[in-house]
């Protein structure tokens, strides 16, 4: 975020959600002095989530690995976004490169890259046609592999394979 800024960039960060980072997190940003551009929403309805999610430019979720060993598998606010076909930027962490093929329904970076992450990010602001088709493509995959009437449809297939 800092380093868009710093390039000039006019951008506004909107963090969903509280967890136990959220405090390293909001010290950071006043750290960086970049507080006028990040805001904190904590915990939001689901009308709101959509509302940010139709508002943003963008959706970036950099998942990381914790120490601990502690991992998202495939996020479900990540099928969301791409469901709202915002164009997303995340890391190549678990499960995520299998629902983001990088460069056709999303960007991946691998994580704690923040260079990566801010270019990733930059490409996306800077050429609208190509943000426009990650997130077009990106509702498409989610569509495609997690509409429920084909879960449904895989889910009976399976049950019959399993009497046979």
């Amino acid at each position: 975020m800092n380093k868009l800024i710093e390039q000039g960039y006019d951008v506004e960060y909107h963090i969903v959600g509280t967890g136990d980072r959220k405090d390293r997190l909001q010290q950071q940003v006043k750290e960086y002095g970049i507080e006028d551009h990040v805001e904190f929403l904590g915990h939001v309805s689901d009308e709101r989530l959509q509302k940010e999610l139709s508002e943003a430019a963008v959706f970036v979720l950099p998942c990381v690995i914790a120490e601990d060993g502690d991992r998202d598998a495939m996020p479900v606010v990540l099928k969301e976004a791409m469901a709202s076909e915002t164009a997303c930027v995340s890391t190549t962490v678990s499960a995520i490169p299998g629902l983001i093929t990088d460069g056709h329904d999303g960007l991946l970076v691998p994580e704690k890259e923040p260079d990566e992450l801010a270019s990733a990010i930059q490409e996306l602001l800077d050429n609208q046609e190509k943000r426009k088709a990650i997130a077009t493509n990106g509702r498409e995959t989610v569509h495609n592999k997690f509409d429920i009437s084909k879960s449904v449809d895989t889910l009976v297939e399976v049950f019959e394979s399993l009497q046979n």
